[in-house]
């Protein structure tokens, strides 16, 4: 019967060390301890490049920079103890977030990181009476996402009745990793020319995979005499695909290419 208790006691243990707070953090104005008591995840959830980031430290969260933390409506439940409302501000010569980030006073972590890495830094809840608890807490930035462009393409047809004629276009992918695609809808293959029909149409693309840097990507259909008819006033857009750039060990990192074809209109 002790094992099950020692294995309890482990995951105790390992659910406490992820998390920062304080117990016996000096106030700003005295040498007893701070009645605030504020805890937080000491890893925060990542962020990437170029993306909108936000975290709130207040609890419930603070949606916008002019919420209040701890208001008499909307009561904290981390930080607490002590004089609501709340303020945040970092603490002295402990570091700073990532740049393009800015914390807010009443907690919000917000903005687009500009460069990627690891940050470490504290954060400090402070109550009306300036007593205050400070967390150090770490955010990982991540490489920009894989970039497509351009990313919504209309792939404009021929009428093509005495055989099958052949349409293409051509968009650049940038990236920092390797890549390859994953078909999100529509239809398509992983091998160059060798189209498989999924739902409306055949998409080739060739290359289907890259290393990092910029790479020209080849998309292709067959059209067999599908036009728009002549009482049409405009043409048909066949339905699109959704081809999806995908970094090869992060499938969080991708971008997505929408592209339809547009179906002439037949001149009798």
């Amino acid at each position: 019967m002790k094992k099950p208790l020692i294995v309890m006691g482990i995951f105790l243990i390992l659910s406490i060390l992820c998390m920062s707070g304080c117990t016996e953090q000096q106030d700003q104005i005295s040498n007893n301890s701070s009645p605030v008591q504020f805890t937080v995840d000491t890893q925060l959830p990542e962020a990437r490049v170029g993306d909108l980031y936000s975290y709130s430290f207040c609890k419930p969260d603070c949606l916008d920079e002019n919420d209040l933390c701890g208001s008499d409506v909307n009561p904290s439940t981390n930080p607490f103890g002590g004089s609501g409302p709340y303020h945040f501000q970092l603490d002295s010569g402990s570091g700073f977030p990532p740049l393009g980030l800015t914390l807010y006073p009443n907690g919000l972590l917000k903005g687009t990181p500009t460069v990627a890495g690891e940050k470490t830094f504290s954060v400090c809840a402070v109550d009306l009476g300036g007593h205050q608890c400070c967390v150090q807490v770490s955010l990982n930035v991540l490489e920009p996402r894989i970039n497509v462009s351009p990313n919504d393409v209309l792939v404009i047809g021929e009428i093509c009745f005495d055989g099958p004629c052949e349409v293409s276009t051509t968009v650049i992918v940038s990236s920092l990793v390797p890549w390859h695609i994953q078909y999100v809808t529509g239809s398509g293959t992983t091998r160059c020319y060798d189209t498989v029909e999924e739902f409306s149409r055949y998409w080739s693309v060739c290359p289907a995979e890259g290393s990092a840097g910029e790479t020209m990507v080849t998309l292709t259909t067959m059209m067999y005499g599908e036009s728009t008819p002549s009482y049409y006033e405009v043409p048909i857009i066949d339905r699109g695909s959704v081809i999806r750039f995908e970094a090869v060990e992060d499938m969080t990192n991708y971008a997505e290419l929408h592209i339809a074809l547009e179906l002439p209109i037949y001149q009798e």
